[in-house]
């Protein structure tokens, strides 16, 4: 997966690998899921050219690709480097769920939080749920609803492994032999789904960036940057994060830091300055961390516009983070080499939402499959029925 995704980036990049200076891997659980550590010598194996190179690998449980994007935008900043390579990978589908659930368990305090629990990680988040709906109200209609909404995005990914699975307001509202409740308030429509993939980004300096502007006929000022960025670690329990914040207008302030801080180091006054807003969906109460978006969560209801925001379009889309488990098995495509602090960045369906005629016919076609999906399952259910 590492070889495929470099090889990919590298091609779609149009930079060469003996530009590459430096490699960085964000890996959460290789060691456990695939028996194998040391993942940042694996980078060294996707290209013969990448043999002696300074590689290491970042762990920080799902935000292990963005410490690793973090720690190379530092590298470039401190003049160390001028091209790095940086890669995300997971492969989780070599175990049971049963097994997968409590390696997944290491990613919070595992001897107090998740050691002998079943699927931990889903009752910690529905307990997330439970303080959002104490504080502000959540009901399982909002939850349902962004179930919906990405598994509908997933569905615009032709690799996505979703893209034939059955999903609607009304199935994730149900609560039945097809989808039971894993943690608390939490059911399965409420949890993504694992699966192997890797993604790749390049970044560069500003000094190699106008050289691969000036060979490749590209404005610099048109190449894709990081403005800000954001970083803030909490209390690794979840007792103890909330705790914390009980005196806090938001669950997770820590979230908020990061959010303001990133928006400060870009610039940007506040989210209306934002195009697109990408979201972490690990579960749907996950997508609660919305609220540190606006200034004042108690005030922003999640029914407030009828739907979610999340729906590509013109106007500030919200989107599930382009994760593996929704968006398929990516080979990181990665898009320009810009200046310092800046990305070349490239995603997996193009880099451009879909807009006009394109909504028009993605939604068209979603409603296609709903209907043959909900004629499916219906005929599945029928002879149970009339037994």
């Amino acid at each position: 997966m590492i070889r495929e995704s470099v090889a990919g980036a590298l091609r779609d990049a149009k930079v060469a690998p003996e530009e590459i200076e430096s490699g960085h891997v964000g890996n959460f659980a290789a060691s456990l899921y695939a028996k194998q550590g040391h993942i940042g010598a694996f980078f060294v194996e996707a290209d013969p050219a990448f043999s002696g190179l300074p590689t290491g690998r970042h762990e920080a449980a799902c935000a292990s690709g963005s410490i690793a994007l973090l720690a190379a935008s530092a590298e470039i900043e401190a003049g160390r480097y001028d091209v790095q390579c940086v890669v995300g990978v997971e492969q989780m589908k070599t175990v049971n769920a049963s097994v997968g659930g409590d390696f997944l368990g290491t990613a919070a305090w595992y001897e107090l939080e998740a050691k002998g629990v079943e699927f931990p990680f889903p009752k910690l988040f529905g307990k997330l749920g439970d303080e959002y709906d104490k504080r502000y109200g959540l009901k399982d209609e909002h939850l349902a609803e962004i179930s919906a909404i990405n598994y509908a995005n997933g569905k615009l990914n032709p690799n996505a492994q979703t893209r034939t699975w059955y999903m609607n307001k009304e199935h994730a509202l149900a609560s039945d032999e097809f989808n039971g409740a894993v943690g608390g308030r939490v059911k399965i429509s409420d949890c993504s789904q694992v699966t192997d993939g890797s993604a790749t980004v390049i970044l560069a300096s500003a000094a190699f960036a106008s050289k691969w502007a000036a060979r490749n006929g590209v404005k610099l000022e048109n190449i894709p940057r990081i403005k800000g960025w954001g970083h803030n670690t909490a209390r690794l329990r979840f007792d103890d994060k909330v705790a914390e914040s009980k005196d806090s207008e938001y669950v997770l302030p820590h979230v908020r830091s990061t959010i303001t801080s990133a928006r400060k180091r870009a610039g940007i006054a506040d989210v209306s300055g934002i195009d697109c807003i990408e979201t972490h969906d690990c579960f749907t109460t996950s997508e609660t961390g919305h609220r540190p978006l606006r200034p004042h969560p108690s005030r922003v209801r999640l029914e407030g516009r009828g739907r979610w925001h999340h729906r590509p379009r013109r106007s500030l889309p919200h989107q599930p983070e382009r994760r593996p488990d929704r968006r398929g098995s990516p080979r990181g495509r990665l898009r320009r080499a810009p200046g310092a602090r800046r990305l070349q960045a490239g995603h997996q369906h193009g880099g451009r939402l879909p807009s006009g005629r394109r909504q028009e016919r993605a939604d068209a076609q979603h409603r296609r499959q709903r209907h043959h999906q909900r004629q499916l399952r219906h005929r599945r259910l029928t002879p149970a029925r009339n037994a």
